[in-house]
């Protein structure tokens, strides 16, 4: 039995083709065992590249949904301001309408500023006023730190639109357009005055007074009145309101010059003491009226024209006021001289 050990011999290697990948690391066929089991078994969660490109464009929507809410939101901020803006001068104009409404000319002038050279009328003239009604404000357009608003209102009757120009300063909103107007006054004697709510609006002070229906003030001293015509200041500018005040004598007043009047003549008449025709009739011509008024004593000249046959003459009569008794003291002239009432008044 041999006792030498068996040669092993190792196989010759054999030779196998080597899959490799593209990228140079070993395909699946090159791989054995755990690791080929592991390459060939699917993975889980992949997705084909369809689906990256849907991903890609619901992205790229999105972006877009999200731009337009941004610029969507720009827009209604602006739109929001904007509104707020229009707002703020429609409160600013009826803020003005409304003081001036409630006779309040001090606050109205705080407001907007009057732009005619004068004087403003106090607070009581508006106030003795009829206020404008039914007023509103409506804003024009904006443009920048600029506007316009338009107002109405009603006033003695009339209804009235007008424009009214604005100026944003620091956020807050002014009229620049002011109401006011400055009436032309007509004194038709130089004691005449006008006067609304107990104050004298003098013709030469250039009083500016807002929109309202105005009535004058009646001055009576017993002898005589003040007369004067009711106006309506629309708030124009551009239109011309015209005041005019004058005096009258009072009734009884009249009515008692012109039985002296008439008296005097017809005295002279009978006496053949004025070169009055004896035959000539004689009778009240016209109401007799204020001639002048002494600024002094209160006391008026008053002429009564009496006709005589185919003429007239005016006589003149002359009432004091008594400042005791409250009765009035009467002048007459004498016969020769008709228009120079001198003499007491024999009643």
């Amino acid at each position: 039995m041999s006792t030498d050990m068996p040669q092993f011999v190792m196989p010759p290697p054999v030779a196998t083709e080597r899959t490799v990948a593209d990228d140079g690391f070993p395909g699946p066929g090159e791989l054995e065992g755990p690791a080929a089991a592991l390459t060939m078994a699917p993975v889980v969660g992949a997705r084909p590249r369809a689906w990256l490109a849907r991903v890609l464009v619901a992205v790229g929507v999105a972006g877009l949904l999200l731009g337009a809410v941004i610029q969507a939101g720009v827009h209604g901020a602006a739109g929001s301001a904007a509104a707020a803006r229009t707002a703020a001068l429609q409160a600013t104009a009826m803020e003005y309408l409304t003081a001036i409404a409630e006779g309040r000319a001090s606050d109205a002038s705080a407001l907007v500023p009057p732009t005619l050279r004068g004087q403003l009328a106090p607070d009581e003239v508006l106030a003795a006023a009829r206020p404008i009604r039914d007023y509103s404000a409506a804003v024009g357009h904006l443009d920048g730190a600029t506007g316009t608003v338009v107002v109405e209102y009603t006033v003695g009757g009339l209804e009235l639109q007008r424009l009214l120009r604005a100026e944003e300063v620091d956020g807050t909103w002014r009229i620049t357009t002011s109401l006011t107007e400055i009436p032309q006054v007509y004194q038709e004697h130089q004691l005449a005055q006008v006067s609304v709510g107990s104050v004298e609006l003098e013709a030469n002070r250039r009083m500016l007074l807002y929109p309202g229906a105005y009535m004058q003030d009646g001055v009576d001293t017993g002898l005589f009145r003040s007369v004067g015509n009711a106006f309506v200041v629309d708030g124009d500018p551009a239109s011309v309101t015209e005041i005019w005040s004058g005096l009258e004598l009072d009734m009884m007043v009249a009515v008692v010059a012109a039985d002296l009047a008439l008296g005097i003549v017809h005295d002279c008449q009978a006496e053949a003491s004025c070169g009055v025709d004896a035959a000539a009739r004689v009778q009240q011509l016209e109401e007799p009226h204020l001639r002048s008024v002494n600024p002094l004593t209160g006391g008026v000249d008053i002429g009564a024209p009496i006709a005589i046959g185919d003429r007239w003459t005016e006589v003149r009569i002359r009432a004091l006021p008594d400042r005791l008794t409250g009765a009035a003291q009467w002048l007459c002239p004498e016969p020769e001289r008709l228009d120079l009432p001198i003499v007491p008044c024999e009643r």
